[in-house]
Parts: C-alpha cells; sequence; structure tokens
C-alpha cells in the first residue's frame, strides 16, 4: 500500500505546482515572478481545507468504514466545505485593493492582484482532489490513482499548447483538476 499513496501525493504535488515551473519556463522574468506570487497564495485554497478538515473527519469516516457503515455524508460534507471555503476565498481575492498586493509583494508584483482570484479558484478543485485523496487511503481507492494520473498527464500535455499567458497556464491546471473530481 507504500507506493499508491506516494505516487498520489507525487501526483498531487505536480497538479498543484508544475504551473509554477511552466510559467518560469515560458513567461518573461516579471510575468512569471508575478503568477509565482499569485499561485503562492491561491494554494491556500488546496491546502488549509484539508489541513483543517482531514485530521478531525479522517478517523470518523475511517471508523464508519470499518464498521460497515456509510461514510458518504462525512465524505460530502468535507467536500462541501472546502467547496465553500474555495468560493470565499476567491471572492475575497477579487476584492484585494491593489495597495494590498503592493505592500505584500512588492511594487514589482502588483499586477499579481489581477490572478489571485483566478489561482485560488483553480486552486479549490485541487483542494476538493485533497480532499478527495485523504478518504481514498482510508478507503484504498483505487480509481482516484488512476485519476490522478490521468490528469497529471492530460494537464502537462495541456502545457503543450496552453504556456503563453498566465491564465492560460491556470487554464491547463483546471483541466488536469477537473479530469480529476468530475469523473471521481
Amino acid at each position: 500500500d507504500f507506493w499508491p499513496v506516494i505516487f498520489v501525493l507525487f501526483a498531487f504535488t505536480v497538479l498543484t505546482n508544475a504551473d509554477v515551473v511552466v510559467a518560469k519556463a515560458f513567461l518573461d522574468e516579471t510575468e512569471a515572478g508575478t503568477y509565482a506570487s499569485a499561485s503562492l497564495v491561491g494554494k491556500v485554497a488546496a491546502l488549509l481545507p484539508a489541513g483543517v478538515i482531514a485530521p478531525v473527519l479522517l478517523p470518523r469516516a475511517t471508523a464508519r468504514i470499518e464498521g460497515n457503515q456509510d461514510a458518504s455524508t462525512i465524505v460530502s460534507a468535507a467536500l462541501l466545505t472546502t467547496a465553500i471555503f474555495g468560493v470565499l476565498l476567491t471572492a475575497l481575492l477579487a476584492s484585494v485593493p491593489p495597495s494590498l498586493v503592493t505592500w505584500t509583494f512588492g511594487e514589482q508584483f502588483a499586477d499579481a492582484r489581477d490572478l489571485l482570484a483566478p489561482c485560488a479558484a483553480v486552486m479549490t478543485l485541487c483542494g476538493l482532489i485533497n480532499v478527495n485523496m485523504t478518504f481514498a487511503f482510508a478507503l484504498r481507492d483505487a480509481q482516484l490513482i488512476r485519476f490522478l494520473g490521468t490528469g497529471m498527464l492530460i494537464q502537462l500535455a495541456a502545457f503543450v499548447v496552453l504556456h503563453d499567458s498566465p491564465y492560460e497556464i491556470l487554464a491547463a491546471t483546471a483541466i488536469g483538476a477537473l479530469v480529476v473530481i468530475v469523473p471521481h
């Protein structure tokens, strides 16, 4: 059971971080730095919900699974909470004043403001995957492993044609995440 977990974690890491590598490779230095700073803020939507939810809900879900009970209510509540958090974070970041971005990242990254909300929206999809991963480990769900592998490969393939702007890079990441979330 060790290797599937390692693969899932690797695929999730690629899905949530390859965008910054692609930005560095294909965008000019300033635009890549701007993208990386916005992407860092957006990653809160991918990592924080699972970090808060998993320690509380995973033991409960695991206990239900081991007791041959349905854990879908717990999983659904965790996914709903993650989605709501992501939507609220995206809305909050859409309303951040440019002065706050300039103060936080510096004048050279002021353009990151326009990317904050889109990065949070895409990373919310990754946050849903992150919560699903937690429960997939408890369920020994091989299906998520296949979806994550496929999503990672499709994202990398999408980067071949979607790499000329920060929004194209985000689109490739969203495509990869949706390939995992929608069928799972």
